[in-house]
């Protein structure tokens, strides 16, 4: 398969208990399997292909002894005052 005719580029490295590596991998593979069935690229859209990678990447997810994690947005959170009332 010819990378250049993908949306989603292949990476050198990638962490295995990371959610956002998952979805990535997983989204490739999506991409994969759509090119080996006959479709290119202007068949579906980026959002297509992490849909579909959607349900796998969550049962992966639950699966405690994957031990996942995800990369944090904040570098600090604070906690809501209404979820802790004094």
């Amino acid at each position: 398969m010819f990378e250049r005719q993908r949306l989603i580029e292949k990476k050198d490295v990638g962490t295995a208990d990371s959610l956002e590596d998952a979805w990535y991998e997983m989204a490739y593979a999506v991409e994969s399997s759509l090119h080996n069935a006959g479709a290119n690229k202007r068949d579906y859209t980026l959002m297509d292909l992490f849909s579909l990678a959607q349900p796998f990447v969550l049962e992966m997810w639950k699966d405690n002894n994957k031990n996942m994690d995800y990369d944090k947005a904040f570098e600090k959170k604070n906690k809501s005052p209404s979820l802790n009332p004094e």
